[in-house]
């Protein structure tokens, strides 16, 4: 997630390092990053808690965006409304893939709702495809819309999954 502008950039370059800087000003876009930093660091906090109280080493838990991408996408790519009935498998993977250790679904859904709302600013997909143009690297796949379908998902199947 480091900017590493060439000693010789193109224009383009130029011109990503210049809106990246000017993103990195935006309060609105700090404040979103360092929710989702808090939001991560809370996680792992959590699941470090859970390994030790439990005396049983656990797997780190999951990235929740790289998961929605996984298991909601092709739902998302297929046109499935996230309020249709076959968007509740995709939630009741996701659940399950996410914490299969979490006490009760409930809690599960609270921790992954947290973690893909402080993640659903359109700023982070543009920070994403502005440092893939100052690094020279194929740029990502936005994630806004898959993580707000996700979300929608979440609300209305994971009490039913």
């Amino acid at each position: 997630m480091t900017p590493e502008l060439p000693a010789e950039p193109t224009d383009e370059q130029l011109a990503a390092w210049l809106e990246l800087a000017e993103l990195t000003l935006d309060g609105g876009f700090r404040a979103a990053v360092r929710r989702l930093v808090h939001e991560h660091a809370r996680t792992r906090t959590q699941t470090q808690t859970q390994t030790q109280t439990q005396d049983v080493p656990s797997p780190p838990r999951p990235d929740p965006i790289a998961l929605a991408r996984e298991l909601a996408g092709p739902a998302l790519a297929a046109g499935t409304r996230p309020d249709a009935p076959r968007a509740e498998p995709v939630v009741a993977a996701l659940l399950t893939r996410c914490e299969p250790t979490a006490q009760t679904v409930q809690t599960e859904q609270t921790e992954l709702l947290r973690h893909l709302e402080a993640a659903r600013d359109p700023r982070r997909d543009r920070w994403f495809r502005l440092l893939a143009r100052i690094n020279a690297r194929p740029a990502p796949e936005p994630t806004t819309a898959l993580i707000d379908r996700t979300v929608t998902a979440l609300r209305v199947h994971a009490s039913a999954a």
